[in-house]
């Protein structure tokens, strides 16, 4: 689920995100998810960065191919290490090219880890 709130951000954050055009809060939000997911916490359950950098890959794609590929599961369900062949199988078979190339980046993080 989505809140609003106000914020303030340096005007040099915001003109980074605001240069790709609209849609500029969600990629925010992006960033501040990839980072929340590669926090400490994550660390001390035992998941190494690689695995963290594949999880936030995935989250980010699970949100950005939601109606497309996971419209079965709650919007705002928080991808684990253990659902990513899920994530990977959905957006094979219903993002399209383009989910078809997120599915890709993600098995490249995961086989980096090997």
């Amino acid at each position: 689920m989505r809140k609003g709130i106000y914020i303030k951000l340096d005007s040099d954050v915001i003109d980074h995100f605001r240069v790709e055009g609209p849609g500029y809060q969600a990629r925010m939000n992006e960033a501040l998810r990839a980072a929340m997911l590669s926090s400490t916490d994550l660390t001390k359950a035992g998941v190494d960065l690689t695995s963290r950098r594949a999880v936030a890959h995935a989250q980010v794609a699970f949100e950005r191919f939601f109606t497309q590929a996971f419209w079965h599961l709650r919007p705002d369900a928080l991808i684990t290490e253990r659902m990513l062949p899920d994530v990977i199988t959905g957006l094979r078979r219903y993002g399209g090219k383009d989910g078809f190339r997120e599915a890709e980046k993600i098995c490249r993080l995961m086989s980096s880890n090997s």
